[in-house]
This record gives C-alpha cells, structure tokens and sequence, in this order.
C-alpha cells in the first residue's frame, strides 16, 4: 500500500522501521481478513511473522501466532488452527502476558469444537474463562463465555449456548468489541429460532445486520441476511423473506 511505499523511501534507524511496517501490515492484514482475500491475508501473515522474529519481540510473535490461528480457521484448516494457537500460547507464557496465553486457548477451543471435539473444547474454556476472571481480562473473558455458548449449543444444551451468549453480549458492549458483539448477536439468532423464540430471534438479527453493514463485513452481513430469511419464512412473511435472500444472494456472488 501506498502507506509502506512511503515508510520505505524514509531513512530512519532499522529497528525503528521494522517496528512501524509492523503496525501498517498488522492493520492492513485486519482488513484482508474482513475483505475474506486470504492470499494477500497469508502474504502480510508471512511478513509480519518475519518481522516478529527480526525484532526479537516475543509479544508480536504471539500476536501473530494469534492471527494465523484466525486465518487457519477461516480456511477451515483446523488442525493448523489448533497449532498456530498453540504457538501463541507458549508466546505469551514467555512474553508473561495472560491475556495472551487466555486467547491463546480460545482458539484452540475454537479448533477443537470445530472438528466435534465438544467436551475438550470446553475444557480449554473452562481454563481460558478463570484465567480471565483471575486477570480481569473482560475481552478474554466475553471471548471465553462466546465460545463456551458455541459448544453447548452443539451438544444440544440450548438454554445453557443462551446464557453463554447474553453474558458474552454483555461483555463485549461494555468493552467496545463490535464484531465480537455481532457474532454474539448472530449465535444468540440461533438459538431464538431454535428454542422457537422467532420474535427475539429476529430482532437480534437486525442488530448484527447492523453492525456488520457499519463494519463494512460483507460476508457476516450475508450470513445474517440468510439467517432474516430463514427467520422471516418460519414467521410466515415470505416476501421478506424472499428480499433477504436475494440479497444474501448478491453479496455471495460478489464474494465468489
């Protein structure tokens, strides 16, 4: 991008400038992930993972064990998921940094119940959630609960994904993680029309519609305008339904 163009055609200390590409590509891989071009996304990673080890900073190389884990994930890579997590787990054990090693172990949980592995996966939740609570780590803490909601709403526990899901919602508004918010919202849709709660259901979807659309995220806005239509055929207004879909249609095309 035009920003690194610029960085590199101004002398400054090499520490210095390794330091600063770090931070561009970091926010430009954010926006690779959003934008779903994993092939430019796995090119930053690269980068970024290299500039890590060049800085010597454990930190960063836990940051970007992280992001790779995310990466994996979206590639439905799950064992690599499950590594790469498992990376910056020992990355924030050296860094002595918590929060780091309790995301850390979020995404491998992630990696876990991905695969059908329910009942380690909540292990690893049930680990990650204390650590938390213990550091009051309220981002790792919304994370935790979040997902602990994903893998009891797989083993059949509906009641107990929804609790899981509202104190995660809870978590993430009182800290400002928007999209965290809305993948919350859009698990709490699940549920609704799965306990057969359409009224809530629905209401909770055009909330993370939203968001998403605020986000400029257009694959979770297609995933929730699939789910409004769904909820809009089980209320019987077909027409809107008919409306989401074609624009979950839309938005699927243009994303390949």
């Amino acid at each position: 991008g035009r920003a690194l163009d610029l960085l590199q055609a101004v002398e400054q200390p090499p520490a210095e400038a390794r330091k600063q590409e770090y931070m561009l590509l970091l926010g430009r891989e954010g926006a690779y992930k959003l934008l779903g071009d994993r092939q430019a996304q796995a090119a930053d990673l690269e980068r970024l993972a290299a500039l890590a080890e060049a800085m010597g900073d454990v930190r960063c190389s836990g940051e970007v064990a992280q992001r790779y884990a995310a990466y994996y994930d979206a590639i439905s890579s799950f064992q690599a998921a499950f590594d790469a997590a498992g990376r910056a787990i020992e990355f924030g054990e050296q860094a002595g940094d918590p929060p780091r090693k309790g995301d850390g172990m979020v995404a491998q949980a992630r990696a876990l119940w991905r695969q059908g592995m329910f009942d380690p996966a909540e292990e690893h939740l049930l680990e990650a959630l204390a650590l938390s609570q213990q550091h009051d780590y309220q981002r790792g803490m919304g994370n935790s609960l979040q997902s602990m909601g994903n893998v009891r709403y797989f083993k059949g526990d509906l009641p107990g994904a929804r609790t899981c899901w509202e104190e995660a919602l809870a978590t993430h508004r009182a800290t400002g993680q928007r999209r965290n918010e809305a993948m919350t919202v859009s698990n709490l849709v699940s549920a609704c029309a799965s306990m057969r709660d359409l009224i809530a259901g629905r209401g909770y979807s055009e909330q993370a519609l939203t968001i998403y659309q605020t986000m400029g995220d257009r694959r979770g806005e297609g995933t929730v305008l699939n789910t409004l239509g769904v909820a809009h055929i089980d209320l019987g207004e077909i027409r809107q339904a008919v409306g989401y879909f074609e624009q979950w249609l839309d938005i699927a095309r243009e994303m390949g």
